[in-house]
């Protein structure tokens, strides 16, 4: 009998020794540092998130042509248009925000660092206020589109903060 409690034992310790072998080799390989390539390759494979906004309205509003309210997300590359008595503002958090007042229709680009808003019609008027280190751009496609409540057709650009080139 005690031969076979002792070769028990004898695999017993092999088993013993071959788990703590292989058990700190893999905890080795978890804890390797990533070289820096190796870091930019996972990068460049990273989906990175696309900016949105929250809309806030008064009065009519649409969102890619159709009715919008309140509390709806603005994707990128939307156009987003306000009506007759209508407002509109899109939060963007620490990028800023943009607020559209009636019969105005833009398209919004936009990423963490920098706003587009291309004019496809100006009524009232349109606003980006941005934080430093964002950049905005007002593009106007046709002038015929601006000033279409009155008859000269004047751009009137305000720089509160930073600067502006027309």
């Amino acid at each position: 009998m005690k031969i076979s409690n002792v070769r028990h034992r004898v695999w017993l310790s092999v088993l013993v020794s071959v788990s703590l072998v292989v058990a700190f080799s893999l905890s080795s390989f978890a804890a390797s540092d990533v070289s820096s390539s190796e870091e930019a390759i996972i990068d460049s494979l990273l989906i990175p998130q696309s900016l949105t906004g929250t809309l806030t309205t008064h009065g009519p509003v649409l969102v890619n042509g159709i009715d919008a309210k309140t509390g709806a997300t603005i994707a990128n590359d939307s156009v987003i248009q306000t009506l007759t008595g209508g407002h509109a503002m899109i939060d963007l958090g620490p990028a800023g925000r943009v607020e559209l007042d009636p019969l105005t229709t833009i398209t919004l680009s936009m990423t963490n660092t920098s706003v587009d808003a291309t004019l496809d019609k100006c009524g009232m008027g349109v606003e980006l206020i941005l934080p430093a280190g964002v950049t905005g751009t007002v593009k106007i496609h046709n002038i015929a589109d601006v000033g279409v409540l009155k008859e000269k057709r004047e751009v009137d650009v305000r720089v509160k903060q930073g600067q502006a080139l027309v």
